[in-house]
């Protein structure tokens, strides 16, 4: 190369020395294949460094979080986009230490069990693992009254607009071993039969002067005492 550079004339070139980029740790169900593709900006005297981290199949990552650290402790620009991700202004020939993070989006299940949720065909949610995540879903079904949903991941029973700490993925394949994809966390609507009880006040019809009786509708097995 170098006797063509002078039979010809020109002037060697210097190349750059590309950064050295060590991505420690990888969180478990992610995929980072170790493919970096380089860009050098001779006018500034930097690097851009771009690569890819998914999740596994069957996976959702939410708020994923690229960290970069540098031996001489300068700053470096990071930009995301979906799961591609770009470090900007690296400098030649310095040892970079990326660190990768997130969190999991978890799927909501409800099942109706024999109901239906007025005005909301929608059965299935997600929420970030650790959120608090608000039950707003009220069923309803004919002669039964609603007496809450029940969360197959800790047996509670929770009543519409009460909050649900969403578990983290782990704490839900420990409890679905040999799941490939993240296991919902499956609210099923609680039933009661429904009685009516009709009791007398001191109230009287305006009318008819007679005593008003006041018809109330419970759930079979409930407390219900009169004002």
């Amino acid at each position: 190369l170098l006797a063509l550079t002078l039979l010809l004339g020109l002037t060697p070139v210097a190349f750059a020395a590309e950064p050295t980029i060590l991505v420690d740790s990888v969180p478990e169900h992610t995929i980072y294949d170790g493919t970096i593709s380089y860009y050098y900006d001779e006018q500034k005297g930097t690097y851009t460094a771009t690569f890819t981290w998914t999740a596994e199949k069957g996976f959702e990552m939410a708020n994923p979080s690229v960290t970069v650290n540098s031996v001489d402790g300068q700053s470096v620009n990071v930009q995301s986009d979906v799961d591609k991700h770009t470090l900007l202004g690296l400098k030649e020939n310095v040892d970079y230490k990326v660190s990768l993070s997130t969190s999991f989006r978890i799927p909501i299940k409800y099942e109706a069990n024999g109901g239906i949720i007025p005005g909301d065909d929608s059965m299935q949610d997600k929420a970030t693992e650790g959120d608090n995540y608000n039950i707003s879903k009220k069923p309803t079904r004919d002669g039964y009254v609603f007496t809450g949903w029940k969360s197959d991941y800790d047996e509670k029973v929770y009543q519409a607009d009460e909050t649900l700490e969403v578990p983290s993925l782990e704490a839900l394949l420990a409890k679905h071993p040999g799941a490939t994809k993240t296991p919902p966390v499956t609210l099923t609507a609680q039933w009661a039969d429904a009685l009516t009880i009709e009791y007398k006040t001191d109230a009287t019809d305006s009318v008819s002067g007679m005593p008003t009786p006041v018809k109330v509708t419970v759930g079979a097995g409930n407390e219900f005492t009169t004002a």
